[in-house]
């Protein structure tokens, strides 16, 4: 049996990728990203089938009703995103560096200083990154909508480069035309660092004339569903 627990589980109308991963042999795994409705990732944990022993929002979602305190709730597995994303829901936060044990399976978080752009996990021996919102295919998410919104995502860009290989996976959590995106679901991070002007950016300002188009493109997600998915 292969040991490694890996779906991409589509929402393609709201452009949205969760994710389940784990370790099949020790029947748990993470949930990261989860959207409601949730019966597309409970019909695969029930045929994997596995354990939810952790539940991770990268970022907290303006565009859609997320599922991470829902599906918390349901499986008694912790939640867990960055706590600069201000919500009030009872979660753990996610630290920049911590390594979360999934069985045999272990992922490293890399979080900004800021939410958004939120956070993106590494999955170590396996050389997979769950890039969030962090790093998309051909762009990013914009960054937060504060002075220091654009440095915060410049030093996450970097240290991503540098810390993960360039032959690892990239699966991000948004695609597609809804976004301005190409509808593609996976790539490299070496094809990222030809095709993607964010990570040739040299500073926050460039990062910003690179890809302030495209961040124009980008729906700026839903006010009332942002507030309701950062109260409950």
């Amino acid at each position: 049996m292969e040991a490694l627990l890996f779906a991409q589980v589509p929402y393609p109308q709201a452009g949205w990728l969760s994710y389940v991963v784990g370790d099949r042999r020790a029947g748990v795994c993470a949930v990261i990203d989860p959207l409601l409705p949730l019966d597309p990732i409970e019909g695969l944990l029930r045929q994997a089938p596995a354990r939810v022993v952790a539940v991770i929002h990268t970022h907290v979602p303006p565009y859609e009703r997320w599922a991470g305190p829902t599906l918390s709730a349901r499986t008694g597995a912790p939640l867990l995103l960055p706590s600069t994303c201000g919500v009030s829901v009872p979660h753990a936060p996610l630290r920049h560096s911590q390594r979360i044990e999934v069985g045999a399976l272990r992922l490293q978080a890399f979080v900004a200083a800021s939410c958004p752009p939120g956070a993106a996990l590494f999955l170590q021996g396996h050389d997979k990154l769950l890039s969030g919102r962090t790093l998309l295919i051909g762009s990013t998410a914009p960054p937060a909508a504060s002075a220091d919104g654009p440095q915060d995502l410049f030093v996450a860009l970097q240290e991503l480069r540098r810390s993960v290989p360039e032959h690892a996976e990239v699966y991000p959590a948004m695609f597609g035309p809804r976004f301005g995106l190409p509808d593609v679901r996976l790539t490299t991070l070496s094809h990222q660092c030809v095709g993607n002007p964010a990570l040739a950016a040299p500073d926050a300002a460039a990062l910003v004339a690179a890809c302030g188009v495209s961040w124009g493109r980008m729906t700026t997600g839903d006010p009332a569903v942002l507030a309701a998915n950062r109260t409950g």
